[in-house]
């Protein structure tokens, strides 16, 4: 994707983060491209509860994860699209259970077969592209608010979207913790007065 973009500004691994929550915070619509299967160097705790085995402390951070977006989420369109390799990392299982609150926050999750080779995320009016290292630590990125680069990575984003499925269809998320975080879900909803 890099090589498309023609005005980028090189942003360091703060920079990025910071440049991604002030986006997305301003963004309307949101389009994130993921092709990497493991992210070594970056997990969060709930990445590293799901992985050694703690799974009510990751539902709780999934079932928080979804308290904290849910009021804030209605007014965004928000479209993920990750390229998977099977049979799908530990990584991935995590993320099956993270779309699935994703879904709830009525975000479209899809697969594709299709690997860009960098993941990115288009914004109202900026493209972010990720620099990550072959063992998958993200180190930083570019950033693009060209509006003529916005396009093209929004072109080639929708072009991988006619081809792409329903993420949970493909990775299903594991059922156990899936029913459980689903229930907590239901009980917030229920809470806030949520349909």
């Amino acid at each position: 994707m890099k090589e498309l973009l023609k005005q980028i500004d090189k942003l360091d691994r703060t920079e990025l983060y910071n440049a991604i929550y002030s986006l997305y915070e301003i963004s309307n619509n949101v389009m994130v491209y993921r092709c990497f299967q493991d992210y070594s160097g970056n997990y969060n705790e709930l990445y590293n509860a799901y992985a050694q085995f703690n799974s009510k402390e990751c539902e709780q951070g999934l079932a928080d994860y979804f308290l904290d977006n849910v009021l804030l989420e209605n007014k965004k369109q928000v479209t993920h699209c990750y390229f998977i390799k099977y049979p799908v990392s530990t990584y991935i299982k995590f993320e099956a259970l993270k779309v699935l609150v994703q879904e709830e926050l009525m975000q479209s999750c899809y697969v594709t077969e299709l690997n860009l080779g960098e993941d990115f995320i288009i914004f109202d009016g900026a493209v972010v592209v990720f620099d990550v290292t072959k063992e998958g630590a993200i180190t930083g990125g570019v950033i693009s608010t060209s509006p003529a680069d916005v396009e093209i990575a929004k072109t080639k984003f929708n072009s991988v979207l006619t081809k792409a499925k329903p993420f949970l269809k493909q990775v299903p998320a594991e059922s156990s913790m899936a029913n459980s975080l689903k229930r907590k879900i239901k009980q917030l909803k229920t809470n806030l007065n949520i349909k």
